[in-house]
């Protein structure tokens, strides 16, 4: 339930300063009417803390003295003794800033502040209200002037969740109504609305905070009519703004899904948002936000948030900017290096740059080390070992006040070893005759700095050797046109190329001799057993799947890439002959159900060796087989029967079908 702060005044007539003696019984009675009207409701749950003072101040300080359920009646006669135990921070209206003005005048303690006098504290406050603070402090009657209210303001602390454009308009709207509702209730009119969003540090503390955590519009009118339209006008100037920034993307974002195969909502979702980069991306870093803003580009913030989470909307003017900068500075190190080109690529690698342009990367063989490098490698080498020795003997003793003296030797250890490592690989440079056929990429770093790649890169393929003098020797092999760009011809597959040679055979024999290949294959089939049993496994594996019906060994009939008038081969007839030898009589004892797969032309499948047929009788749920294949993969007879158990079987009823 709402709680309600009530206050007695006590009439006095001018010049007393004693309260009289019946005040303070009455406040006490009172008090304890208070107490037992909140236990008679509420029960011991809801208690209160109740102060009686000759002054509004030193009634608040008795009532801060014994909480959660004291009385405290502070007299006149017991001051300042009564309160000489409290600190300064214990007082109402003495905050952090005013204690700290406070103690630099030497008053550090409450009997101190007592012994002020009023025009001191007059000023040490800089204004009336220090002279009234002492006056309430004393119990003495003062004159408090009736300020005219001016303005009315509401704030409120925005959580990490809440520091979104969405939410902090909501928030903005809720703050303007209940601004609103106050000045009705006064039955005043507003000529200005102030939106203002301050983030870091604390009300007072201003220095510490940058620009950017400062932010504030206001908005004057005349006085107009009660009525939504100042939060209406609001509302359509934030809607017209996000439209304006989210226009671009949107086109963008339309043309490149226009025509896509059905997309979906979440995917148009994903490239809007993805539509911008962040504050923290290389390019960002490198063209800087000033010029990006100077060029008309636009930026989305996170309420307090650092610039690595701020959202660049306009991504074709950082781009544009971007390209600028890097091309200046290409050209420049083209002009220094003598290089054929130099090649910017706004990322952090240019793999996609090199598959796209096609060049082949120069490997130059490693530079021999120098008398210098390899005397400073030694010296590397002994300091390194001096400092594990120092760290082993330190962890051996255990003396935790060398703790920083460990952490500057592994420092040390640290960058020598990085040396070390750079001095063992040296960089051989580009010999100055072929400059002229090679280049190198110009890329950023994650900090946005523009740095060249190591490597060189060429349209041809150079090489180079070291002879025993040292020295080095290149050959270049021009490049095959259209063989190593991206998006060019497929080489020619090895089954299109005739054997012994490149030139390439047509189509139509190509696919001649593909069945002709197959052909001879199902007919080796038939005379290796164990072959066609490993073919007949991995049949099975691989035409696994979850439906059954009701056989094992599926073999459809082929889609041959060649049709029409083929050359009869030897295979063919081999398949055919063995067709020819199968059992067919079980084809006309009315079995309901039978799998046969002739051998066709062009046919070369393994389905001729494996036949099976499955009869399902009326009156019985067990399948049986009805023929003796005379060709079968494998077979072993069951006692009782002389059937052989074909591979091509399934069970039924937990049985094997015979």
């Amino acid at each position: 339930m709402p709680r309600e702060i009530y206050a007695i005044p006590i009439l006095r007539k001018a010049g007393f300063r004693r309260r009289l003696p019946s005040e303070a019984e009455q406040g006490r009675e009172l008090a304890h009417r208070i107490k037992a009207a909140l236990l008679n409701a509420f029960g011991p749950t809801l208690t209160c803390s109740i102060g009686i003072g000759p002054s509004e101040l030193l009634a608040k300080i008795g009532a801060e003295m014994h909480k959660p359920d004291g009385l405290v009646i502070l007299r006149e006669s017991e001051l300042p003794d009564s309160i000489a135990h409290l600190k300064l921070s214990d007082i109402p209206g003495i905050s952090k800033g005013m204690s700290a003005r406070l103690e630099k005048a030497g008053i550090t303690d409450v009997p101190a502040l007592w012994k002020l006098g009023a025009k001191e504290a007059r000023g040490l406050w800089g204004s009336i209200e220090g002279e009234r603070f002492w006056n309430a402090l004393h119990g003495l009657p003062y004159e408090r002037p009736v300020s005219e209210k001016r303005m009315f303001g509401h704030s409120r602390m925005l959580s990490f969740d809440w520091r979104t454009p969405e939410r902090v308009h909501d928030c903005a709207r809720q703050l303007s109504l209940s601004a609103v509702r106050r000045l009705r209730r006064t039955k005043l009119k507003a000529t200005q609305l102030t939106l203002s969003v301050r983030g870091g540090g604390s009300r007072t503390d201003t220095a510490r905070r940058s620009d950017h955590q400062r932010w504030s519009t206001e908005m004057q009118f005349e006085a107009m009519r009660d009525d939504a339209s100042t939060l209406e006008q609001l509302a359509a100037a934030i809607a017209h703004y996000r439209r304006e920034v989210q226009h671009e993307v949107q086109l963008r974002v339309f043309e490149q899904m226009r025509y896509a195969y059905n997309p979906s909502a979440d995917a148009i979702r994903r490239m809007v948002a993805s539509g911008s980069m962040r504050g923290n991306d290389p390019i960002a870093l490198l063209i800087g936000e000033d010029a990006y803003v100077a060029a008309g580009g636009k930026i989305e913030r996170d309420l307090f948030s650092e610039a690595a989470d701020d959202r660049w909307i306009d991504i074709e003017i950082a781009h544009r900017l971007a390209a600028e900068k890097m091309e200046a500075e290409a050209q420049r190190i083209t002009a220094e290096t003598g290089l054929a080109w130099i090649s910017p690529v706004a990322s952090t690698n240019s793999w996609q740059a090199r598959s796209e342009m096609g060049v082949n990367a120069v490997r130059l063989p490693p530079a021999p080390l120098s008398v210098e490098a390899r005397a400073r490698i030694d010296a590397i080498d002994a300091r390194m070992e001096e400092i594990s020795a120092i760290i082993d003997e330190g962890d051996d003793s255990g003396d935790e006040g060398s703790e920083a003296d460990f952490g500057q030797l592994e420092a040390e250890y640290e960058d020598l070893d990085a040396e070390r490592s750079d001095l063992n690989n040296p960089v051989r440079e580009l010999p100055e005759e072929w400059r002229s056929e090679a280049g190198r990429f110009l890329v950023l770093t994650t900090r946005g700095e523009m740095v060249l790649e190591a490597d060189y890169y060429s349209e041809k393929r150079l090489s180079f050797e070291t002879d025993e003098n040292g020295k080095v020797t290149a050959t270049a092999e021009e490049p095959v046109p259209d063989s190593t760009k991206r998006g060019s011809a497929a080489p020619s597959r090895p089954e299109a190329v005739a054997p012994g040679t490149e030139k390439p055979i047509s189509a139509r024999l190509f696919d001649e001799l593909s069945v002709q290949r197959r052909n001879i294959l199902s007919a080796s089939l038939l005379t290796d057993p164990g072959l066609a049993l490993d073919f007949a496994v991995f049949a099975l594996a691989d035409s696994r799947s979850y439906e059954s019906r009701g056989t094992s060994i599926k073999g459809g009939r082929p889609s041959d890439p060649a049709t029409g008038e083929l050359s009869q081969s030897t295979a063919e007839g081999i398949l055919a002959e063995a067709e020819n030898a199968l059992d067919t009589a079980w084809q006309e004892h009315g079995c309901a159900r039978a799998h046969s797969v002739r051998s066709q032309q062009g046919s070369g499948s393994i389905t001729p060796i494996t036949a099976s047929a499955i009869t399902h009788h009326r009156n019985s749920s067990r399948a049986s087989m009805c023929w003796k294949p005379k060709v079968s993969m494998s077979g072993s007879a069951r006692k009782g029967s002389a059937s052989r158990v074909s591979p091509g079987a399934t069970r039924s009823g937990n049985r094997l079908a015979r």
